[in-house]
C-alpha cells in the first residue's frame, strides 16, 4: 500500500531520515551513500538539479533499485522525519508506536539518488511465496495473493504505464464482480479518480462514463488481451492521443 509521496528540491545534497532529534554531523561526511546511526539515516540526493522523489509504502517488497538499509531505527514520537540540513525542508508521518521500528530504504543511484523507496512492515503476511503478477514502480506486494483491495490500491497507486495498470484493474475487476458486493461503487470510485490524473483537460463527466464502460465489461470475456485494448483506448481517449 502507498501512504506517501514526496517530491523535494534540495539545496545541499544531504537527506536526513530519523528522528526529529539532533543528528550526528559525522554523518554529513560519509564516504558511502548512507550515513546510519542508531536514530538517523543521511542519504546522499540529487541537489540543485531536479526534484527528488520519495515514496512511501507499507507491506512491499523492492523488485527495483538498491537497498541501502533494511533495520530498526529509534523514533521516540512514533514517526519519522524528512529534512535537510537548513530544514527548510521538514516533514514528518507516522510510522507507529513509539520506539524501535523496522524501515527499509532504496535508492535509484546510490550516492546521486533522484528516487527514494521507504517501506515499512515489507514483511510477509503469512502467505508463501512471491507475487508473481505484473509489477510497477520498483515494487510489488509482499505476499503470493494479495486480497482484493490490496491488489487494487496497488495497481491503482501512481500513473506510469497507465495503459497495463489499468488493463490490470479491469481484469481484477471483471474477476471478482461477485466478491466485490456493495463495495463495487466505492471500488469504481477510486478508479474514476484515478483516471481524473491521467490528464489535465480530464473532467469529472469524462471518467464517469470511462467507468462505465469497465462496468459493462462482461465477465464472460475478461480475458488479458482483452482489458488490454479496453484499458488501452481508455487512456488513449482520455490523455487525448485519438
Amino acid at each position: 500500500m502507498k501512504t506517501g509521496r514526496l517530491d523535494l528540491n534540495m539545496e545541499h545534497a544531504f537527506l536526513i531520515l530519523g528522528a526529529p532529534t539532533e543528528y550526528r554531523s559525522e554523518l554529513l561526511g560519509a564516504s558511502t551513500p548512507i550515513g546510519i546511526s542508531d536514530s538517523h539515516l543521511v542519504l546522499t540526493v540529487q541537489a540543485q538539479m531536479a526534484l527528488v522523489r520519495i515514496d512511501f509504502w507499507s507491506n512491499v517488497e523492492m523488485r527495483a533499485g538498491t537497498v541501502l538499509f533494511d533495520g530498526e531505527i529509534d523514533l521516540p514520537d512514533g514517526r519519522l522525519y524528512v529534512r535537510d540540513v537548513d530544514e527548510l525542508v521538514w516533514h514528518r508521518f507516522s510510522f507507529g508506536p513509539p520506539g524501535r521500528q523496522r524501515i527499509l530504504v532504496a535508492v535509484d543511484d546510490p550516492g546521486a539518488a533522484s528516487r527514494v523507496w521507504i517501506v515499512s512492515s515489507q514483511g510477509h503476511n503469512g502467505d508463501d511465496g512471491r507475487f508473481d503478477g505484473e509489477c510497477f514502480g520498483g515494487v510489488a506486494p509482499n505476499a503470493r495473493h494479495p486480497s482484493f483491495p490490496e491488489l487494487l490500491g496497488y495497481y491503482l497507486a501512481d500513473h506510469d504505464s497507465p495503459s497495463d495498470r489499468l488493463s490490470a484493474v479491469i481484469l481484477l475487476l471483471a474477476k471478482n464482480c461477485e466478491r466485490t458486493g456493495l463495495l463495487r461503487d466505492y471500488y469504481m470510485s477510486q478508479v474514476r479518480e484515478w483516471l481524473r490524473r491521467l490528464s489535465p483537460t480530464v473532467t469529472h463527466n469524462d471518467c464517469v462514463r470511462a467507468v462505465e464502460r469497465i462496468v459493462v465489461f462482461p465477465t464472460a470475456a475478461a480475458t488479458a488481451e482483452a482489458s488490454r485494448h479496453l484499458g488501452r483506448s481508455i487512456v488513449d481517449e482520455l490523455s487525448g492521443r485519438r
